[in-house]
């Protein structure tokens, strides 16, 4: 059962997620973004990948923690379409249950 319902919540980011990059590279065609597709050949530059995170924050009403001068981690993290979106799932998922803020100070 889990397994279905975090298919229809992939595939439910997904086509949200589409619908950002569309947002912010008019350009594209959904039939060319698969999971594997890098952004850099979509053409997404840093000023895109701004935009891209603003509408994935103000969608989600996540932080989404990058920082472009990090180095590879938070890079890695924006380096493919399906890494936007096991990112995206996963911080929705971290607010939800609260993993970062609860948790953490209910040990302390």
């Amino acid at each position: 059962m889990g397994n279905h319902q975090d298919t229809a919540t992939d595939q439910k980011i997904q086509e949200e997620l589409l619908d950002i990059l569309i947002k912010v590279k008019p350009d594209l065609k959904r039939d060319e973004i698969q999971n594997d597709t890098r952004l850099e050949t979509l053409g997404v530059d840093s000023l895109d990948l701004v935009e891209i995170i603003f509408g994935v924050e103000e969608k989600y009403d996540i932080s989404v923690p990058f920082n472009a001068n990090a180095g590879s981690g938070d890079a890695e993290m924006f380096s493919t379409f399906g890494n936007v979106v096991e990112a995206v799932r996963d911080l929705i998922s971290e607010q939800n249950h609260g993993v970062d803020g609860q948790l953490a100070n209910s040990v302390s």
